[in-house]
């Protein structure tokens, strides 16, 4: 009887812990994102332009980051931060996401100067339910549900 309730009490409380943690993990790169936008914003208003150079930004990133190639920060924890610019130059977007979710999730900040105008979404890939709900409980509204790209895809405006 007690392995009986023991067993009922975790499958309760194993989901809720895993949700609390997803959500954690999420909510970290939705601020860290912001610092990076931030910080993309105060080099334009001092230099006229943006760059993809996360070096020249007035930002402490958490210790442990790693620049791969091209424009990306990566940590080892999975995060990876991202300046996505159009081509090689004009940087308008933020970009984040954790390799737990990699294929299923991806947070967007755009710039002021761009055609976003500081928009923030999350993209829920492939229809898993787990991502929606994260995108949601970040503060998302389904605002389209093409996201360019392959596959299935809900975006999630978060703010405007």
């Amino acid at each position: 009887m007690v392995v009986l309730i023991i067993g009922i009490l975790a499958a309760i409380a194993v989901p809720q812990y895993t949700a609390a943690v997803d959500k954690a993990h999420a909510s970290r790169l939705l601020v860290l994102g912001k610092s990076v936008k931030d910080a993309l914003e105060r080099y334009y208003m001092a230099n006229g332009t943006y760059t993809q150079d996360f070096s020249l930004l007035d930002i402490q990133m958490p210790a442990g980051g790693v620049l791969s190639e091209g424009n990306g920060l990566r940590y080892d924890n999975g995060d990876f931060f991202s300046i996505v610019a159009a081509g090689s130059s004009n940087p308008w977007m933020v970009s984040a996401f954790n390799a737990r979710w990699e294929l299923d999730m991806r947070l967007n900040i755009g710039l002021d100067q761009s055609s976003w105008k500081g928009k923030m979404y999350c993209y829920a890939y492939n229809d898993n339910p787990k991502v929606h709900r994260l995108c949601k409980t970040l503060g998302g509204s389904p605002v389209s549900t093409t996201c360019g790209g392959s596959g299935a895809c809900t975006a999630y405006l978060i703010s405007n």
